[in-house]
C-alpha cells in the first residue's frame, strides 16, 4: 500500500457529497497509478490495532479535511493525532481539501510539519498560512472537480428544498417547502424519511412538504432533480456546491461554519444568496431565482481554473507517495 487516506467520510453512498469528494480522491491517485486503503470518518483508530499498523507502514499519509477541523473539534484531534503518528514513523503527510477555523495554535504546530497543505476555501487558507507560517494550496471543494456529465438543463419548473445539518433548520426548511409547494428532497439517501417524522406535527404546511418529499437513491437521480429545479434553497454546502455544477441558482443558510460565506466569495456569486435564517429570505431574495451573466461567467472561470490546480495537486500527491 502507497497511501492511506484519512476521514473517508463516504458511508455507502448514503451522502452524494461526501460520496463525490472521495470519488474524486480515488480516482485520481488510481490514474496516476496509486495503491491505497482509508480509514472511515470518527474512526478511533488508537484502539484498533490493524488501522494503527497501517497508519505507521504508509508511506504517505493523506487527511481528508472536509469540514472536520475546525472550532478544535475532536474529531478534528484525532485525525491530527495519527498524522503525528505517521510523520514521526517517517510517513509524508498530506492535509487536502480542509475546512481551517478557529483552532488551537497545537493544531497548527503538528500542521506545520506536514508535506502538503490545501484548504477548499481561501478564509480558511489565510488562517492555515497564518499559523503556520507555511504554504498553503486553495481550490474549491472537490465535490466540484469533476464536472457533471449533463448539460445544465435550459427548461426548469420548480423549486427545490435541500435539509441542513441541523434539525432545527432541517424543519424549518420543511415547513418553507410546504409554504412554497417545492420539492423536498435530501442530500442523503438514508434515513432521509426518518428526519422528516418529527417535522408531522409542525401544522399543515409543514406536512405539504412532506407530502412533497422525495428521497434520491443515487447521485445521478439527486444531480438530475437539481439540474431540472428553477432554484434551490439549503442548509448544505455541497447541494450548494453540486448546484455550481448543473448552473442551479441557489439560496443557501449560514452553516455550523464560514463555508457557505466562504464559498460565495471564492465563487464570485451575490452574497445575498445566504441568509442567517430561512424566515430571513424574503420574495426579493426568491427573486434571485437566475444568475446573472456575472455570476455564470464567474463559475464557469473558477470551475476551470481548479480543476487545472487540483490534477496539479494530486501530480504532487504521487510524487510524495514514491
Amino acid at each position: 500500500m502507497d497511501v492511506l487516506i484519512l476521514n473517508d467520510t463516504d458511508l455507502n453512498g448514503s451522502h452524494f457529497g461526501c460520496y463525490k469528494v472521495m470519488s474524486t480522491i480515488i480516482d485520481a491517485l488510481g490514474q496516476r497509478g496509486i495503491k491505497h486503503d482509508t480509514v472511515k470518518v470518527a474512526t478511533k483508530w488508537w484502539s484498533n490495532s490493524e488501522i494503527s499498523s497501517k497508519i505507521v507502514s504508509s508511506k504517505l499519509v493523506i487527511i481528508n479535511g472536509e469540514g472536520t477541523l475546525h472550532h478544535g473539534r475532536k474529531k478534528g484531534k484525532w485525525l491530527l493525532d495519527a498524522a503525528k503518528l505517521a510523520k514521526d514513523s517517517g510517513a509524508k503527510v498530506a492535509l487536502i481539501n480542509a475546512l481551517w477555523q478557529e483552532n488551537p495554535s497545537s493544531w497548527a504546530d503538528i500542521t506545520s510539519s506536514f508535506d502538503l497543505l490545501q484548504c477548499r476555501d481561501s478564509m480558511s487558507q489565510s488562517h492555515l498560512k497564518q499559523q503556520t507560517n507555511r504554504k498553503v494550496m486553495f481550490f474549491g471543494d472537490l465535490s466540484m472537480i469533476d464536472p457533471w456529465p449533463n448539460s445544465p438543463n435550459e427548461y426548469r419548473l420548480g423549486m427545490l428544498v435541500s435539509d441542513s445539518v441541523s434539525k432545527t433548520q432541517s424543519e424549518k426548511l420543511l415547513r418553507f417547502a410546504g409554504k412554497n409547494e417545492a420539492t423536498m428532497m435530501s442530500i442523503t439517501s438514508t434515513k432521509a424519511k426518518l428526519r422528516w417524522l418529527s417535522a408531522i406535527c409542525l401544522g399543515p404546511d409543514a406536512l405539504v412538504g412532506y407530502r412533497n418529499q422525495k428521497v434520491a437513491k443515487s447521485l445521478s437521480e439527486y444531480m438530475n432533480a437539481l439540474g431540472m429545479a428553477e432554484n434551490v434553497v439549503t442548509g448544505r454546502f455541497h447541494t450548494a456546491c453540486m448546484a455550481l455544477l448543473t448552473k442551479t441558482p441557489f439560496l443557501a443558510l449560514n452553516s455550523n461554519s464560514w463555508k457557505i460565506e466562504a464559498l460565495l466569495k471564492d465563487v464570485g456569486l451575490n452574497l445575498k444568496r445566504r441568509n442567517a435564517n430561512i424566515r430571513d429570505f424574503g420574495t426579493q431574495d426568491l427573486l434571485l431565482k437566475k444568475f446573472s451573466a456575472r455570476e455564470i461567467e464567474n463559475i464557469d472561470h473558477n470551475l476551470k481554473k481548479w480543476r487545472l490546480s487540483a490534477q496539479n495537486m494530486f501530480d504532487e500527491l504521487a510524487s510524495l507517495a514514491l
